[in-house]
């Protein structure tokens, strides 16, 4: 890479004018920093106040101290860049973790004023000394009250109120916390009181406004719920209900993980009145549940396979009926791939190469992705190069053929039951000049790395690593 990767995410402006000033002293700090790592580096940020989203493809100066010193060092080296006034008052130790022999993750919280500020603070890692990677969400723009209007014990007794009809067993201590809303790309803060309570009907989490005691949120994480799916594709059979598990009861289709929205106009999923989601095929809504129904299922997958999903992947967010991209034929990840707060999949609706068919009604496809949302959340060094596609030169390299092939071998692998060999043959049209689908039921061996002609043709005598991933996909 010649020059630094930099994504800027646009967000309406929060404030006024006297917000200028700190963020062109970020823009500055972003600039300055760019200079000082001149080389293969990735900085994601929030375009109208330049917060800093992640740091990638980098490594910062050798410290000699323990992990946690190491980033200590490093903001206080760097605070200006992410807008952090004290590490000691504006972050706080969540916990940490050794991702590999050689490499300790450390989360931090985001603090205002003693308040935690909910899903916002900083994944690090460590290795070798150095900084190697840094993602999360954090708002050096909070100005907001924290002392509450409403006392704790009244709380207390709303929730009584609240479950007036149920028996109650355990009520937890309110907590007060900040939350972070975003209305139509701007965003406004907000004390909450957040309780946990259970009676004999659930295991609920509240949260209500510190100021007027208004309920703002109720969902217990075991309600369940059915909806219409496709086992694997429409091609490979009619609709099919199955049980939509870890709903939170807010309506939408949303668990603790994932939330489903439409990717054209922004709705959700409304549920039928028995608080089902049961649709006909000719539904905009049956991609919405086919999505959420595979990445769930492809989590519980990969829980029975021994594999956890890890701390920054967190709630992400499924765009089915994603207008078409210039850039992308039928699905992708948002490359802001280990985002400590969100990560995107975007499932396309498009008749580009695609004989007008839903990416998300093609299982095997939602679970590629899924996959790519998974591993770089796992593993960040496990990318080839953040870029969208065509990924430049990258595009013909073998890290991401590898890439590619163990995403097509989770989506494969956790449908095996019926005989799922083909990524994307529900999207083909074999009338285009290139085709989509990869057929991993082959025979190829890496003598035929430049002569595999599926998905791209052959460019300048190679092959890309959407075919080239098929050899090691064959093999597995």
């Amino acid at each position: 890479m010649d020059s630094p990767f930099i994504i800027f995410i646009s967000f309406n402006a929060y404030g006024q004018s006297n917000k200028d000033e700190e963020k062109k002293k970020r823009l500055s700090a972003i600039t300055a920093f760019i200079q000082k790592y001149n080389k293969e580096l990735g900085i994601r940020v929030s375009g109208n106040y330049n917060n800093l989203n992640s740091l990638y493809l980098f490594y910062s100066k050798n410290y000699s101290s323990n992990s946690e010193n190491i980033v200590k060092e490093f903001i206080n080296d760097e605070k200006e860049l992410p807008g952090i006034n004290s590490f000691n008052q504006d972050l706080l130790s969540a916990r940490s973790f050794r991702q590999s022999d050689n490499i300790e993750g450390i989360v931090y919280q985001q603090v205002y004023k003693g308040v935690i500020v909910k899903d916002a603070g900083y994944l690090f890692l460590v290795k070798n000394n150095k900084i190697i990677h840094v993602s999360g969400d954090y708002y050096p723009e909070i100005d907001i009250k924290t002392n509450p209007k409403i006392t704790a014990s009244a709380i207390r007794e709303q929730i009584k109120t609240e479950f007036s009809h149920q028996t109650i067993f355990e009520t937890g201590d309110p907590k007060l916390s900040i939350v972070v809303i975003e209305i139509d790309e701007d965003y406004e803060f907000k004390l909450v009181y957040s309780v946990r309570c259970i009676t004999d009907q659930g295991d609920y989490t509240l949260s209500f406004d510190a100021n007027n005691g208004t309920l703002e949120s109720k969902y217990s994480e075991s309600y369940y719920s059915n909806g219409s799916v496709y086992n694997v594709t429409p091609n490979q059979g009619s609709l099919t209900t199955k049980s939509l598990p870890n709903l939170l009861g807010t309506g939408k289709l949303e668990s603790s993980q994932f939330i489903v929205k439409d990717g054209a106009d922004g709705s959700y999923a409304p549920p039928d009145g028995s608080g089902n989601f049961i649709y006909s095929s000719s539904s905009q809504y049956v991609s919405h549940v086919n999505a959420y129904w595979n990445c769930e299922d492809m989590k519980s997958y990969l829980n029975g396979l021994g594999i956890s999903q890890p701390y920054t992947m967190r709630n992400f967010k499924i765009h089915t009926n994603a207008p078409p991209h210039v850039d992308f034929i039928y699905a992708a990840v948002d490359f802001g791939w280990t985002q400590y707060k969100t990560t995107i999949m975007y499932l396309f609706d498009t008749d580009f190469e695609m004989q007008n068919r839903n990416a998300g009604l093609d299982g095997p496809v939602i679970r590629h992705e899924f996959s790519h949302i998974f591993l770089r959340a796992y593993y960040p060094d496990y990318v080839s190069n953040p870029n969208p596609y065509p990924f430049k030169g990258d595009q013909y390299s073998e890290k991401l053929a590898v890439m590619e092939s163990h995403c097509d071998y989770f989506a494969v692998a956790s449908r095996a039951q019926y005989g799922i060999s083909i990524i994307g043959d529900y999207l083909d049209d074999p009338s285009q000049a290139w085709v989509l689908w990869r057929n991993h039921d082959n025979n190829y061996v890496y003598r035929d790395y430049n002569t595999i002609n599926v998905f791209g043709g052959l460019v300048g005598g190679k092959t890309n690593a959407w075919d080239r991933c098929q050899i090691l996909t064959g093999a597995l």
